[in-house]
């Protein structure tokens, strides 16, 4: 019989019928699922991988938009975790790019960001300030004082003092302060604004104009103005003003909620005045007021005053606490400022200056640090510590600032200028930090952190000086510096004797003086969750009327 051989290749097709293979299919050869009779991944022994959407093509996904798969699809990538599928720029682990507008390092903040980029650097111009606010008439002296307001008016936007000592208001050189409300931007007039005006001629009001906090728990922060109001016999008395709340609507100070008045037999002339904090214990916050031509102890020794909230009504000379100059002339008072907690008692310390004390030279000026708890009267002899300038007419003492912990070891720290200091060249001007808490007498040199000095002959560095608000991010407050020509900004201060040269921002382009008050931090106020500054200039404008600078804070 005659028979068939069937094909060796044919009887393995049919063997393996119905049962699975023992070798891997090739990547050509398309197998069928017996279940669902389709072609899948699983069928073709791939191991699928996660593939993220990557919109901006700059090689990191959305974690949100994710796919499985053997081969990327088109415009997917392996790896994920872009926190902006935007933007090209914005990926994990990007380079910041300073002033883009957006932080690029997915795992960074913006407090990160403004480290690699602070708001302000180099020199910026004066003329590129996002708001100029100008006097009424000339040399009414806009820009004397500037400072923080708080939200004032409750619109969630920070607001401005301006202090015109010679304003004519209400008379000749009667002042005024003015409150601006935020938002803040481009040109304005000041005759536009809420006016708080001296109570007469002569008042001089606004030399120095704050915020106080709120002090009396409303929830509206409360404003704080000085002024000189000189009598019939053209001698200061020195006020104090303070106004609870909401100012909507311009107002005389004579209708303060509380007035503070000076000693006219002492020859008072109020400098300054501050929410100091909590000096007894008590819980309450109290003033601190400066009166540098008190005669307490001689002739213009000078005064500062400790008054216990909560505060009423009456003579500074009433105060809990009068801290003494030493001697006749010394001006003691003429600068002051809450210094925080130096010493580690749970009390507000103060710190204020005499620019004019002569114990180590003529006018070589001297630097009080005073702690919490004291009552009565005190001759600053006997003060916590007593830091004193170096060399004829260097004037230690112009200004002083504090309150902020510097070095981050836990104690406040306070900045002392030296305005007429000569260093290398005359009257350059230095001024000082000096960290935690400070004892006994000492040269100012000797225990400073670090000296900041001046770039040319007349600078006066330090003639303008305030501590700010944390500026580039880093957690730790920075400091303002001006006299005579541009305003320095510096950063995270390291130790050691610095060249303000190498600041990390110059403003120039007007002269910014206003004896010592005319820098500051002041909030928000236009709402982009940055901190903005205002630097006053004495003569600016084009009349000579005073103008005030707003540099609007900028992102990363």
């Amino acid at each position: 019989m005659l028979r068939t051989r069937t094909p060796l290749l044919l009887l393995g097709a049919l063997a393996c019928s119905g049962a699975p293979s023992e070798s891997e299919p090739t990547e050509d050869t398309a197998v069928t699922d017996a279940a669902d009779s389709t072609v899948d991944d699983t069928d073709t022994g791939c191991e699928p991988s996660t593939w993220y959407a990557d919109g901006d093509s700059d090689g990191f996904g959305d974690p949100d938009q994710s796919t499985e798969a053997c081969e990327p699809p088109a415009g997917h990538v392996a790896e994920d975790g872009d926190c902006n599928d935007s933007s090209d720029a914005v990926y994990p682990g990007a380079t910041e790019i300073c002033a883009d507008g957006q932080v690029n390092d997915c795992a960074a903040t913006e407090a990160d960001a403004l480290v690699l980029c602070p708001r302000w650097s180099g020199d910026i111009a004066l003329s590129t300030a996002d708001a100029v606010l100008t006097g009424e008439l000339p040399l009414d002296g806009a820009g004397w004082s500037v400072g923080p307001a708080g939200d004032v008016n409750g619109d969630g936007l920070a607001d401005l003092l301006i202090g015109a000592r010679y304003a004519d208001s209400v008379g000749e050189d009667a002042g005024t302060a003015y409150l601006v409300h935020g938002p803040i931007s481009g040109e304005i007039d000041l005759a536009t604004q809420v006016r708080l005006t001296g109570e007469a001629a002569n008042a001089k009001a606004a030399r120095w104009v704050t915020t106080a906090g709120d002090l009396d728990g409303d929830g509206t922060p409360d404003t704080l103005v000085s002024a000189c109001n000189k009598d019939e016999t053209d001698t200061c008395t020195g006020a104090v003003y303070l106004l609870y709340g909401a100012i909507t609507a311009s107002m005389s100070l004579a209708d303060a909620d509380v007035k503070l008045t000076g000693e006219p037999s002492l020859g008072e002339e109020v400098s300054a005045v501050e929410a100091l904090g909590d000096t007894s214990g008590d819980g309450v916050v109290d003033l601190l007021v400066g009166s540098p031509k008190a005669s307490h102890a001689g002739s213009k020794a000078g005064t500062a005053y400790i008054v216990h909230g909560p505060v009423s009504s009456g003579s500074l000379g009433d105060a809990a606490v009068v801290l003494t100059g030493e001697a006749a002339g010394d001006y003691a008072g003429y600068s002051i400022s809450p210094a925080g907690d130096v010493n580690g008692d749970g009390l507000a310390d103060a710190v204020l200056g005499a620019w004019r004390e002569s114990s180590n030279d003529l006018k070589a000026g001297a630097i009080y640090v005073v702690h919490g708890g004291l009552a009565g009267t005190v001759s600053l002899a006997d003060a916590d510590a007593k830091l004193i300038g170096e060399g004829i007419d260097t004037n230690a003492g112009v200004t002083v600032s504090g309150g902020a912990d510097l070095d981050g070891d836990g104690l406040a720290d306070f900045f002392a200028s030296a305005p007429a200091a000569d260093s290398d060249e005359l009257n350059v001007g230095e001024v000082y930090l000096v960290s935690g808490d400070v004892t006994g007498t000492a040269t100012l040199s000797s225990v400073a952190r670090t000296t900041l000095v001046g770039v040319t002959a007349g600078d006066y560095a330090g003639n303008a000086l305030r501590i700010t608000e944390d500026l580039d991010g880093d957690g730790r407050a920075d400091v303002l510096i001006s006299g005579e020509g541009p305003t320095w900004l510096l950063y995270g201060l390291t130790s050691g004797t610095i060249s303000l040269a190498d600041a990390d921002a110059r403003f120039f382009g007007e002269e910014v003086a206003g004896d010592g008050q005319s820098v500051c931090s002041i909030g928000d106020v236009n709402g982009d969750g940055l901190i903005d500054i205002a630097l006053g200039s004495l003569y600016g404008g084009s009349s000579e009327q005073g103008a005030v600078y707003v540099m609007l804070g900028t992102g990363p």
